[in-house]
């Protein structure tokens, strides 16, 4: 258990100042802290401590989430992993589990350590996407859905924006694209009903509905064909 508190601390030290250097000093105060080692652990907690404390004055000179309504958008939320570990540590003690094991598994769940690779092909295919797909999602909701003129675009940008600051706001997971899409349709049915065409409007919900299975089965088949070839455990 020592030896994973020396690693801990060790390549805590490797890591840029941030949220993961202090998830490892935390992870690493636990585990001396399970050895009876209270000087290094408290020592470890202390270095945590500034590591946060650092992360917030940097967020607190960023001029951008000082911005009304703006500034919830751009704004940084940083973890807490004291308080984070020391739940999932209680949690797993309550349950019969290690808590130092589901500590760790906390932090690796959330530790940046996507390969390069997968971060530039995920880029590409979006980028492929974006450009194949755009500009016929642009005719589809500005044009054939419904013809939209520039204050109609206003209202419908502006319906979105609030929409999503105010959910933001309070936590929530919103779409961006169901947000605009929706506020279109409310502008359109403001013009009149008969101006949105319908049988457009069940083909986007249809797209919607299925988009989650459909993009679940790709990517639980990718996973598997990496596992089969090697490239992932």
């Amino acid at each position: 258990m020592r030896d994973a508190a020396v690693i801990l601390e060790t390549e805590s030290s490797r890591l840029k100042p941030g949220e993961f250097r202090e998830a490892f000093q935390i992870l690493s105060s636990k585990a001396y802290a399970a050895t009876g080692d209270a000087a290094s652990s408290q020592r470890l907690a202390a270095m945590a401590a500034a590591t946060h404390r650092e992360l917030l004055a940097d967020e607190d000179a960023r001029f951008m989430p000082k911005l009304p309504v703006i500034g919830k958008m751009v704004a940084g939320k940083f973890t807490d992993w004291e308080k984070v570990l020391g739940k999932e540590m209680k949690a797993a003690e309550a349950a019969g589990k290690s808590p130092l094991a589901a500590a760790a598994k906390k932090v690796g769940d959330l530790a940046p350590d996507v390969p390069m690779w997968i971060k530039i092909i995920c880029s590409l295919t979006m980028a492929a996407g974006t450009m194949a797909g755009g500009w016929r999602i642009i005719k589809t909701l500005g044009h054939k859905m419904v013809k939209l003129q520039p204050v109609h675009g206003f209202a419908a940008e502006a319906t979105a924006a609030t929409l999503l600051a105010v959910t933001g706001s309070l936590g929530m997971t919103v779409s961006t694209t169901h947000s605009i899409t929706t506020s279109i349709m409310g502008v359109g049915c403001a013009k009149r009903f008969s101006a949105l065409k319908f049988s457009l409007i069940g083909r986007i919900l249809w797209a919607w509905v299925l988009t989650l299975p459909a993009a679940g089965g790709v990517a639980y088949l990718l996973v598997k064909t990496f596992r089969l070839c090697g490239w992932i455990p």
